[in-house]
Formats: C-alpha cells, structure tokens, sequence
C-alpha cells in the first residue's frame, strides 16, 4: 500500500513582475510503507515547494497529493 501518493504536481510562482516560474511540472511519485526515499537536486529545483506540498503549506497547485489515502 502507498503511504505517500504525488499524481501530476505541478507549481508555479509569479514574480513582482508578472514572470511565471515552473518550480513542479507533472511530477509523479510512490512511496510505499517501510520504503526510505531521498530527495536530492540543487538549489531551486523544487525540494522545499514538494515537501511544502505535501506537508499542507501551499494548497494552489495542479494534482493530488495523498497520505496513507487520505487527500492533503
């Protein structure tokens, strides 16, 4: 069973001057119980906003993020 579910997550933040940035584009992920995952990539390539999608922090984005089912 999945613990943690990502389907087609993508984000983008607008700048003050109206430039859109893609930080997420149609990113697909499966966690499975016991399974241990690392999420490594430099410096503004998404981290932090994944993991702020997941925890419930940012709530506009495309997809479905899911925690042992239940929709955050």
């Amino acid at each position: 069973m999945a613990v943690l579910k990502v389907e087609g997550i993508s984000k983008t933040f607008t700048t003050k001057e109206g430039a859109h940035i893609a930080a997420l584009q149609d990113l697909s992920l499966t966690v499975g119980a016991g399974e241990f995952v690392s999420i490594i990539g430099p410096s503004g390539c998404g981290k932090s906003t994944l993991f702020n999608l997941i925890s419930g922090l940012i709530t506009d984005f495309e997809g479905k993020v899911s925690v042992d089912g239940e929709a955050v």
